[in-house]
């Protein structure tokens, strides 16, 4: 899920990019980072993980901050032909949404189906419900001679109806698309949590009003001594704390009642 740094006023958002090898996941990752303004995005990196390559890099969205918070995205990806499921799993933790970038070539429809079915996997072994996370599918290789139509692909991968979308990465048409109906799906999510969490801070507010049952008269007279001593239980009803106490100063001592009313707090 998304990290929030309340104390920098900053919250990091995590996309992955999943789906089978060679299918344009890279490709597409590598034209978004092209046409990003480059004091926008840091420079893509990569990590090998069990012997194959892991791509991220991060960048400032068009709408940046999000109720004050400025915003960063992360994307991640793995390339090659992988042949277990860890890198994915790794990749995958902490992911605030998926795109699922399909293959529209009629013989790779089997391993679209086979990555799909991985992916609902390991996002319930991570914690994740597919169905609850957001989720876009983009059907890459449109100018294949023989593509899948549309139609099949939609039938077959999305029966969830996720947002769907025409793309060929080798020349960046309709790449950027699934990324901003994404990235807008997770700041409406951020944006939800930022507003639950201020409705929570101001509920569990509680303001103090003390108060004396009697007036308190004591002289010091210059006497540095001076003693506070709660001398009994205290008593909580209708949002008021009456606590018992005793004021010493120097040889004058007093008892008192210190009410506390607790403004805000539920009666």
């Amino acid at each position: 899920m998304a990290l929030f740094n309340h104390l920098l006023r900053e919250v990091h958002a995590k996309i992955v990019y999943y789906g089978p090898g060679g299918g344009g996941k890279e490709t597409s990752i590598a034209h978004i980072h092209r046409h990003l303004n480059t004091e926008s995005r840091s420079n893509v990196k990569a990590l090998s993980v069990q012997g194959n390559r892991m791509l991220f890099f991060d960048y400032t969205p068009a709408e940046s901050t999000v109720e004050g918070y400025g915003v960063r995205v992360h994307l991640y990806t793995v390339v090659d032909e992988v042949r277990n499921s860890s890198p994915w799993a790794i990749a995958l933790k902490g992911s605030d949404g998926v795109i699922f970038v399909a293959d529209s070539a009629p013989e790779r429809q089997q391993e679209n189906l086979d990555r799909l079915r991985d992916l609902r996997g390991l996002l319930a072994a991570a914690g994740y419900d597919i169905d609850n996370l957001p989720f876009v599918i983009q059907y890459n290789r449109r100018d294949h001679a023989d593509a899948v139509s549309l139609a099949e692909l939609q039938r077959s991968l999305n029966r969830g109806n996720a947002p769907g979308f025409p793309t060929v990465a080798t020349v960046g048409e309709g790449v950027r698309a699934p990324l901003s109906c994404l990235t807008r799906m997770i700041l409406a999510n951020i944006r939800d949590t930022l507003e639950e969490q201020a409705e929570e801070q101001e509920a569990a507010a509680v303001e103090y009003e003390f108060e004396f049952e009697e007036e308190a008269e004591l002289v010091t007279g210059g006497v540095e001594d001076i003693r506070l001593e709660i001398t009994g239980g205290g008593l909580l009803e209708e949002g008021r704390l009456s606590v018992p106490l005793t004021v010493t100063v120097g040889a004058d001592r007093r008892d008192f009642r210190l009410v506390i009313s607790l403004v805000g707090a539920a009666r």
